[in-house]
């Protein structure tokens, strides 16, 4: 794979930076797909303050959830309806915590947390519009992956759905890659397990002759296969990689 470790994009990312390309790219496949316009909304548009470790602000908590102590970090965005005077931010982040803390169903995918936890909320409030709300589950001892699971909901019981993971352990011919992956899910989807795509890739990247291929076509073959793997559930697929064998090197020099 040599064109492979030369052509790789000579970059480091750090969890945060990370988050927010994962935050951005399905805050953007949500709002394209929902065609909504905030402009005017100043007033009635907010977006809480991510804050790492920062309890006050209720946006990192342990939760006991799929057989193992997790740390979840969330962040939200909310629009309220016409007429309506703020929302208390300090109650509203409260609240999601405190539904998250006792999530009552140990063995949920971290989407149907999500998919649940915003249903609660927009039956608490109904003075909100809309709500998106943003969960970064950090890596634990047995899934050492970063995930993240962004839905966004609104009172009609329309919802969109995404998904990201990062995962540093790609071992393909000699090479080690990290890789980041986003999708969006289709309206009922039967969520595929994350691991099943991360075993996916590395399987189409061992038959792959990537040698007549620049990172960016890899990258856009690597989407498509996923796609048709998983064209029921999945779309809008971005993938990106890094060498980290030569990050590594770059390092240590």
């Amino acid at each position: 794979m040599q064109a492979l470790k030369l052509t790789l994009p000579k970059r480091l990312y750090s969890s945060k930076n990370l988050f927010r390309f994962f935050c951005a790219v399905s805050l953007s496949f949500i709002f394209s797909a929902s065609n909504l316009s905030f402009s005017g909304l100043k007033d009635q548009y907010h977006l809480s303050a991510f804050a790492q470790d920062s309890q006050e602000q209720g946006s990192s908590i342990q939760i006991l959830h799929q057989g193992m102590t997790n740390k979840v970090n969330f962040a939200f965005e909310y629009r309220t309806q016409n007429n309506t005077s703020n929302l208390d931010y300090e109650r509203l982040s409260s609240d999601i915590a405190s539904l998250l803390a006792n999530y009552p169903n140990a063995y949920d995918y971290w989407e149907v947390v999500n998919l649940t936890v915003t249903q609660d909320i927009l039956e608490v409030y109904p003075q909100i519009a809309e709500i998106t709300l943003i969960l970064e589950i950090m890596p634990r001892k047995t899934i050492p992956y970063y995930c993240v699971s962004t839905v966004t909901r609104w009172p009609n019981n329309l919802v969109k759905e995404s998904w990201a993971f990062e995962v540093h352990d790609i071992s393909v011919q000699g090479e080690v890659l990290n890789a980041y992956v986003s999708y969006s899910y289709r309206e009922g989807a039967n969520y595929p397990d994350f691991l099943a795509v991360r075993a996916e890739l590395i399987d189409y990247l061992e038959v792959l002759q990537s040698d007549d291929f620049l990172i960016q076509e890899i990258e856009d073959m690597l989407a498509q296969h996923l796609l048709e793997i998983y064209s029921q559930d999945i779309s809008n697929v971005v993938i990106k990689l890094d060498n980290a064998s030569l990050i590594s090197n770059r390092e240590h020099h």
